[in-house]
């Protein structure tokens, strides 16, 4: 579900927020967070394309240099090691694309739950997202969700960013800021993420067509829901699904909430060095 105040170009680099009242054009979060050095994940797209190498070895061999390395750049969707057909373009995106879509389908699903949206169609959806459903209704079965706000937008004025929250939901009587997550691990950009959520000022809201701005909630705990399908870990042990509510330290609070500040004056530092130098060539 797309948050209906994101705009694809903010600006600053990557999506962000446009202000129903004022018009103004904000980062979001996750463009700011995009500033973050990612190592994980280059290595993770290099692994994958040694993956297609090895399992398409014989292919490689019938090409000359230019062919081979135009032919690395396709892709076939899911495990290059099992071998489907369908050839689509850059291997490591492809894989990155399919996982994104399974982490919406998911979201989506929980939105819908909650009335936030429709349930999302579900015709072509790998048993992958079965298994993370499955997961999903167990965690709620065993926990006492209310759910205040599902799929919210948020606002910081002071600071110059926006974001959408997954939940903020009451677990267990704590309300709790939450964010869903199912990637295969969790990493300190995420808490980045929940704190500048919680960090923000102001709760944006459509009743009847209209925005309506309240103050932000206090909320009692900071989380990630993290949901996982089966899987194998890097020795290629077999892991089982689950869901699991990690909880954020509050001594982390203030550290994580200054790195995020820290992206985000580099984010907005960069804009404006972008508008300086488009004045001047004018």
């Amino acid at each position: 579900m797309e948050p209906k105040l994101r705009v694809r170009s903010s600006g600053h680099g990557g999506s962000g927020y446009k202000h129903p009242h004022t018009g103004v054009t904000v980062p979001g979060i996750t463009t700011v967070l995009k500033r973050l050095d990612k190592p994980a994940i280059v290595q993770w797209a290099v692994d994958n394309t040694a993956a297609y190498a090895v399992s398409n070895i014989d292919h490689l061999l019938t090409r000359t240099q230019e062919q081979g390395y135009g032919f690395l750049r396709w892709y076939w969707k899911r495990d290059p090691l099992k071998g489907d057909t369908e050839d689509i373009r850059n291997y490591s995106n492809g894989v990155l694309n399919d996982a994104a879509e399974l982490g919406t389908l998911l979201h989506d699903w929980v939105a819908a739950e909650h009335g936030a949206c429709p349930y999302p169609d579900t015709s072509s959806a790998p048993y992958h997202f079965w298994e993370m459903v499955e997961q999903w209704d167990q965690y709620s079965a065993q926990h006492d969700i209310e759910p205040v706000h599902t799929e919210v937008t948020l606002w910081n004025s002071e600071l110059g960013y926006a974001g959408t929250a997954d939940g903020i939901w009451k677990i267990d009587g704590k309300l709790t800021m939450l964010d869903l997550k199912t990637s295969r691990n969790t990493w300190d950009e995420h808490w980045m993420q929940i704190s500048a959520l919680a960090e923000a000022t102001t709760l944006l809201t459509e009743v009847d067509g209209d925005w309506v701005e309240t103050d932000m909630l206090r909320c009692e705990q900071r989380a990630l829901l993290h949901i996982r399908p089966s899987d194998t870990d890097k020795e290629g042990n077999a892991m089982a699904p689950f869901a699991e509510l990690k909880v954020m330290p509050e001594d982390e609070y203030g550290d994580m909430f200054k790195a995020f500040k820290g992206l985000l004056s580099v984010t907005h530092a960069l804009s404006d060095i972008k508008t300086l130098r488009n004045r001047r060539s004018k």
